[in-house]
């Protein structure tokens, strides 16, 4: 009988903990969790890749903010490339959308994107 209420509370006393541990949040684990919330929120916008080459002159400006310059080239459907300002060279990242709609909803996130890829220090 005694050794029925040891292992009850033994097992008690690791569910317990182990519920604990759940709660706990390293910064390494609310950083998984932010990369997993920005990574949801970019599956939507297809990223092409990013590079340093030079854009030719079919790249028109079509917007701009604080830390970004965006284009878009009249040849290739539904595509973006986001150039950071404070790279002060040809460094962009293009970007892919379905449609027009997506293309507008979406280019906030194609520069918050941009200005990670420099925030993690991927730029060449």
């Amino acid at each position: 009988m005694r050794f029925g209420f040891v292992n009850k509370t033994l097992l008690l006393t690791m569910s317990l903990v182990c519920g604990a541990c759940s709660l706990y949040q390293s910064d390494g684990r609310k950083f998984l969790e932010k990369q997993a919330l920005q990574y949801s929120r970019s599956a939507s916008v297809n990223s092409q890749g990013c590079g340093s080459e030079m854009m030719g002159e079919d790249w028109l400006k079509t917007s701009e903010t604080d830390n970004a310059d965006v284009y878009s080239n009249d040849s290739i459907d539904f595509t973006l490339r986001v150039v950071p300002r404070m790279t002060q060279g040809s460094f962009h990242c293009t970007y892919q959308f379905a449609s027009v709609q997506e293309m507008i909803e979406r280019t906030e996130s194609a520069i918050d994107l941009t200005l990670e890829q420099i925030a993690l220090g991927l730029v060449p």
